[in-house]
């Protein structure tokens, strides 16, 4: 799916924290130059509708131009989106 617009990725933020209210992302590892900055995450919440928590990780790549992000890339894989153990 592409996002392009500030607009638009303000709607999926939205999207997202109206289904996983308490969604948190944290950042493993990330790796960064002047142009460039890659992170590999995991956000943890719990879905509103059925309060099961869940888990998935991923993977951003972002361009960066004059220090203001220009473009991203973001890898992550739906079928993680399953209901996690607890611990």
């Amino acid at each position: 799916q592409t996002i392009a617009g500030v607009a638009a990725a303000r709607r999926g933020d939205e999207q997202l924290f109206a289904a996983i209210p308490d969604a948190c992302r944290t950042i493993d590892h990330a790796v960064a130059d002047d142009t460039m900055l890659v992170q590999h995450w995991h956000f943890d919440g719990t879905v509103k509708a059925t309060g099961t928590p869940v888990r998935w990780e991923g993977c951003s790549w972002m361009r960066i131009e004059d220090g203001l992000f220009v473009e991203a890339w973001t890898f992550w894989d739906p079928s993680q989106l399953q209901p996690r153990r607890a611990k």
